[in-house]
Formats: structure tokens, C-alpha cells, sequence
């Protein structure tokens, strides 16, 4: 055997170069990756989903506009103006919903 014929495999080549779609599906993957390890560790530390907490804001103000008749305020003057919302009353309201939710 000749000794300058190499016996081991050839390193690969680096291929043909990333097609668009290609690229666009390995974004895709490393995107939801990240989101995955964003929510595990959220998860981890106790912290709530983002969109649990708005759908608790909002089922609150909803809820707080309902008990206050609100609505027919607003037909009778045409106008939101001197609506207002305490907060206290917003973030109990949302945190009674999400307590209840989460169980």
C-alpha cells in the first residue's frame, strides 16, 4: 500500500450554503427554543405566564365596569370621560380571577 493514500475519512465539506427556507426553519427551531427555556425557567422561579396575567387584568376590568353599570353611564352621556379605576380595586380583582384560574 502506498503510504501516501490517507487512510481515514475526508472531513465534510460545509455543504451546499442555507437555502432561505432553510434558514428560515432553523430561526423558527432556535426562536421556540429559546421560548421553551424562557418559559421553563418563569416556570422555575414561580412567575406567571404573561398572558395569564393580561386575561386576569381584563377579565378585572370587565368585571369592575359590569358591577359599576358602567355601560349604561356611557350610552346615556355619549363619553368615557370621568371613568376612572382604582388600581387597588383593578390588581385585587385580577388577583382574585388568577388565584382562581391557577387552581
Amino acid at each position: 500500500m502506498p503510504e501516501d493514500i490517507p487512510l481515514d475519512d475526508p472531513e465534510p465539506d460545509a455543504g451546499a450554503p442555507e437555502t432561505g427556507s432553510a434558514r428560515t426553519a432553523r430561526e423558527r427551531r432556535d426562536a421556540a427554543e429559546r421560548k421553551r427555556a424562557e418559559r421553563a425557567r418563569r416556570k422555575a422561579e414561580g412567575i406567571p405566564e404573561p398572558r395569564l396575567v393580561d386575561a386576569a387584568v381584563a377579565t378585572a376590568l370587565s368585571d369592575l365596569t359590569l358591577r359599576a353599570g358602567l355601560r349604561a353611564r356611557v350610552r346615556e352621556l355619549k363619553s368615557y370621560e370621568g371613568i376612572s379605576y382604582g388600581l387597588a380595586d383593578v390588581l385585587g380583582q385580577a388577583i382574585e380571577t388568577f388565584v382562581e384560574r391557577r387552581v
